[in-house]
């Protein structure tokens, strides 16, 4: 028999985010973006997705200041670990 085994295909964690951001569904993005700054601190995209889910948050939840804080940390990361990283979505 032999021959390669068929491919799989295994969303990352930051994928996972991207979708559930997409979608709305904020909290399963944090948590799956979380997961993914988690596993690699030095993934750029993980925490601009991050940031950036926390500043959509923040503009719905306009009496949770720490959202907002939490974004400007996360894209300010993102930024200093990849200064030229340009988002693939969300840019608005």
């Amino acid at each position: 028999m032999g021959g390669a085994a068929p491919a799989t295909s295994n969303p990352t964690p930051v994928a996972l985010g991207v979708t559930a951001l997409r979608a709305g569904r904020y909290e399963a993005a944090v948590s799956e973006l979380s997961r993914a700054v988690e596993s690699d601190p030095e993934d750029a995209a993980a925490h601009y997705y991050l940031g950036y889910t926390y500043h959509l948050m923040s503009k719905q939840k306009l009496a949770e200041p720490e959202l907002a804080r939490k974004a400007a940390a996360e894209i300010e990361q993102a930024y200093r670990l990849q200064p030229s990283f340009k988002p693939e979505w969300g840019r608005e």
